[in-house]
């Protein structure tokens, strides 16, 4: 539900991960519209729980960064390497 704040613009809110998130605009519409553009960017984002694993994570960014996956193989061999090597380094 918008409400009309003093200053003439309307507010809605909605908890997200146990937040409070606020939206304004100058029309009740605009202010749902804000909160919806919000929601749907957030649920388009790859899923960052604690389960993901760094290499599944980059071949997701990858995925979203470039119409062809396969145009940037180099930087992808620079991660894989920059995982192992981390890896390495957690295991000592």
């Amino acid at each position: 539900m918008a409400k009309k704040r003093s200053d003439g613009r309307y507010q809605v809110s909605k908890t997200i991960n146990g937040k409070r998130k606020f939206f304004y605009g100058t029309t009740r519409k605009a202010a749902i519209e804000a909160m919806e553009k919000y929601i749907n960017t957030n649920q388009a984002c790859a899923n960052f729980d604690d389960t993901i694993s760094l290499n599944t994570w980059i071949n997701i960014w990858l995925q979203l960064k470039s119409k062809d996956y396969n145009a940037l193989p180099h930087i992808k061999v620079i991660l894989v390497l920059s995982i192992a090597i981390l890896e390495i380094k957690s295991a000592a």
